[in-house]
């Protein structure tokens, strides 16, 4: 205890000497300190926008649903919503909350469980919005020629086959022409619950 003691007080002593020597070159110490608390107020800003978005979406649960799936983490429920909020802080646009909020509905509502909940809010959080755009887009009418095809000229089929969010067809009969790709049961899941 006594090492964590002087360990922290060394690390606070080399923050205020570093700020001090900050201090002493004043427009470039300055400058460093404006654009770091400006830093620090934007990224806050930023997380409380996408935490308000994800409790829009959840304040359609009940509190009999949201006391139960609490009760259901029985292991540690602390570690998951602590998981959450830090996957709700790492999300890189505000749109991607909403997904976020609709997908932990469908977990309170045991529709999806939480492995699967914590592996599609991964696919969220690593994908560009548009990629998760063009999926929707792409698939969500439910018509059979819903499919991306190799010759068009989508960047989102690499990124949606690495999440494993989409995977290409097997071919009929041998003909490898024109390999459409189709979305896998996570994919179909997102899609389901996050749109």
């Amino acid at each position: 205890m006594k090492d964590l003691g002087r360990e922290v007080t060394e690390t606070s002593v080399t923050l205020a000497d570093t700020a001090l020597a900050l201090f002493q070159l004043p427009p470039i110490g300055q400058a460093i300190f404006s654009v770091t608390k400006m830093a620090s107020v934007a990224a806050e800003i930023s997380f409380n926008k996408k935490l308000k978005r994800f409790l829009k979406n959840i304040e359609v649960t009940s509190v009999e649903e949201r006391r139960n799936f609490k009760e259901h983490l029985e292991d540690n429920p602390e570690a998951f919503f602590r998981k959450l909020i830090t996957a709700l802080d790492r999300l890189d646009v505000e749109e991607k909350a909403d997904m976020v909020g609709k997908l932990f509905i469908a977990t309170i509502q045991f529709q999806i469980d939480v492995p699967t909940f914590n592996r599609l809010v991964y696919c969220v959080d690593r994908l560009y919005l548009q990629d998760l755009q063009n999926l929707f887009n792409k698939y969500s009418t439910g018509e059979k020629q819903s499919t991306f095809q190799r010759e068009e000229p989508s960047q989102s089929i690499p990124a949606l086959v690495t999440y494993g969010l989409i995977e290409e067809m097997p071919t009929s009969g041998g003909i490898p022409f024109p390999f459409p790709y189709r979305t896998t049961h996570l994919g179909n899941i997102l899609l389901k619950y996050a749109f």
